[in-house]
């Protein structure tokens, strides 16, 4: 990296798992920059209820803002000001990727020229929506937020600057466009594996056609639909393969209903393959004789699934649109036809099957071309020049409890996020990094996606119902519905296992602790947190009970609690480093946490949230009163509890321990 690190803020309405062109753009640039040593934090909506609310995925921050209402492919969050501009103010420069919301666009325009903090666009296309009274208001109201977002913007960058030069959005900015190679990563499929992927899914095909990319109206799948009978006549057996997101695309179940009659037409001819990984990608485009890009306006501006075709030695059909053609006529690899024009499209897939050969280019000639292998240093170069100053940082501890704090009242009531943000802290500062981790009595997984930066291999709860909310949270590799004494994993497979608030809920622990470990490799990391002795000392309703003198009553409440939650050990850190001695660890580390007046309202505020407790027991998940309205203001009372210190040894006790 040839400059100092930046903290970069892109924002965009959907980003992964969502798949489409503009969501690959923001996901290859976020994660490129994280290679070259930069801070990236994506701000994006919580369009899938499965979606944690922050996560990091591959080196990048992911921030989700709840949706409470959607329109069509936009959608309405009222939290999203609040969140843009604390976020805004936190980072250096500000990414945009429009198309986006209006109520985004003027946020981020207005949190950025509050906080002083430059805005750079990535323009993907402009808007067209289909031709009625409503939807043309609608455009109205998006250009018009985009106009003031482009007025605001440092710098505008463009896949092509004929797409640019047509744009009724662009031109007037045309001096602030700049021309960005695209982000194109294409993983290698080997001649094998491109056979399996034909043989697989199109065995009996004289020729196959592919078709990257979502069902969605502007794409014009339907004209490749009704180009079934002179295709078939001209070459035998057809096989189309269409891959990304079908039926289930958000916003398109009106255009879905149109294209059932073609696809029933082509009946076993078409398949949709779904969206697939990277690699098997690559195979798809090598399996096809041609791919086939038939988009009918301008919400398509480039086509970044044309040139990865073109590095697989695949050829390509695409519409004579501004900036779609542009792969095609600057490489030569392939047609281009006019929009909605059936024949056309079809006489042109022959044609280039008949003369493949004669148009591929090799792999280096396109990457050259479209300067593939520069696209993160370029946008790099570009940001920085735009980057501003940097102010002086306030301490990181502080700012991670209160950003953990903030995740955990996001994910659960007070009391829950008073003891695990701290955990999470702990973690975060003293557990070193490690392969093939198991999160033993992983719950619904959102410690893990709060907590470790990266996904986690295996999650085992013996809680079916925890087991199907940790798999919508798609943080686990691998889940198991399992007892920690007979752990269902191969010897030395995992390089550390996790037991947060765990191993104080089984009776007997030699068992559980041999499985960990002959479950660690050589040198594994085992990490332990429970409370101590001194766990209920500080409960609200006990110090008031012994305060009026009822010193038996607060006793057997103690005594209650811990029985409710089936506490079998409330050790001190030594008698943990006795136990853990005699399994095979070796204590590196442990302290304790949390401090006696914690404790004090952490007891308290189970009544408070007595309404999620009951919903925890009764479906299976947190729900509370006040979380929407009154995160700040929970955030910051159970933030000053996390900070104040234990009296010597505290209710919870850390341990960081090493496999001998």
């Amino acid at each position: 990296m040839l400059h100092d690190a930046m903290r970069i803020l892109i924002a965009l309405t959907y980003y992964r798992p969502h798949v489409s062109g503009l969501t690959m753009y923001a996901q290859r640039l976020a994660e490129g920059l994280v290679a070259r040593g930069h801070s990236v934090t994506v701000l994006t909506s919580h369009y899938a209820q499965h979606l944690p609310i922050e996560e990091c995925r591959s080196g990048v921050r992911v921030v989700r803002v709840r949706v409470v209402a959607r329109i069509g492919k936009g959608v309405m969050m009222p939290g999203y000001s609040r969140v843009a501009r604390a976020l805004v103010a936190a980072h250096d420069v500000v990414l945009v990727n429009y198309p986006i919301t209006p109520f985004e666009s003027d946020a981020l325009v207005c949190a950025a020229r509050h906080a002083g903090v430059p805005l750079v666009v990535a323009y993907q296309c402009d808007i067209e929506l289909p031709r009625s009274f409503w939807s043309r208001v609608v455009q109205r109201v998006i250009e018009s937020a985009g106009r003031r977002l482009l007025r605001a913007s440092t710098r505008i960058l463009v896949l092509s600057i004929g797409y640019a030069r047509t744009s009724r959005m662009l031109r007037p900015h045309l001096d602030a466009c700049v021309v960005q190679a695209p982000p194109i990563t294409v993983c290698a499929a080997g001649a094998s594996e491109v056979a399996a992927f034909r043989a697989r899914h199109a065995p009996d095909a004289d020729v196959v056609i592919g078709v990257a990319a979502r069902i969605a109206a502007e794409k014009g799948i339907e004209h490749l639909l009704a180009a079934r009978q002179p295709l078939c006549q001209a070459l035998g057996r057809v096989q189309l393969l269409i891959a990304g997101a079908g039926r289930e695309a958000l916003g398109e179940r009106r255009y879905w209903a149109r294209l059932a009659p073609l696809i029933a037409d082509w009946g076993p001819q078409v398949a949709f393959v779904g969206q697939l990984p990277d690699a098997q990608m690559a195979a798809l485009f090598g399996a096809c004789d041609v791919t086939c890009l038939p988009s009918v306006n301008r919400t398509e501006s480039f086509g970044l699934v044309q040139v990865e075709s073109m590095l697989c030695g695949t050829p390509v059909v695409a519409t004579d649109l501004p900036g779609i053609r542009d792969p095609v006529a600057r490489s030569g690899m392939g047609r281009l036809v006019p929009p909605r024009d059936c024949a056309a499209l079809a006489t042109a897939i022959a044609d280039l099957v008949g003369q493949r050969a004669a148009c591929v280019r090799p792999p280096e000639e396109i990457r050259a071309l479209f300067a593939t292998e520069t696209f993160a240093a370029d946008c790099e170069r570009q940001l920085v020049a735009c980057a501003r100053a940097r102010p002086p940082e306030t301490p990181p501890e502080t700012d991670e409890l209160t950003r953990l704090v903030r995740l955990h009242i996001e994910a659960g009531p007070p009391f829950r996020a008073l003891v695990r943000a701290v955990e999470s802290l702990l973690i975060r500062r003293h557990v070193p990094l490690a392969r093939s981790v198991l999160d033993l009595g992983c719950g619904d997984g959102q410690f893990a996606a709060i907590t470790l930066a990266t996904p986690v291999a295996y999650g085992l709860d013996p809680d079916q119902i925890a087991i199907d909310q940790a798999r919508r949270g798609g943080m686990f590799a691998d889940l198991i519905c399992g007892q920690a004494d007979r752990i269902p994993l191969e010897d030395r497979s995992c390089g550390m296992v996790l037991a947060n608030s765990v191993l104080e809920h089984i009776v007997e622990l030699d068992r559980p602790l041999a499985e960990i470990h002959r479950v660690l490799v050589d040198h594994g990391w085992l990490v332990v947190t429970a409370p101590s002795h001194r766990f209920a000392e500080g409960f609200g309703v006990a110090v008031g009970l012994e305060r009026l003198g009822l010193s038996a009553c607060a006793r057997r409440y103690r005594d209650w609690f811990n029985r409710l939650s089936r506490h079998y050990h409330l050790d001190s850190a030594d008698t943990w480093r006795t136990r853990l001695d005699a399994a095979g660890f070796s204590v590196t580390h442990h302290e304790y946490y949390l401090s006696r007046s914690a404790m004090f309202w952490f007891d308290l505020l189970h009544y408070a949230s007595a309404p999620s407790l009951l919903a925890r027991w009764s479906v299976g998940r947190w729900h509370w009163l006040g979380r929407p309205v009154l995160a700040s203001t929970w955030t910051a009372a159970i933030t000053r509890l996390a900070r104040r210190a234990h009296d010597g040894e505290g209710p919870y006790v850390f341990l960081l321990a090493q496999k001998r």
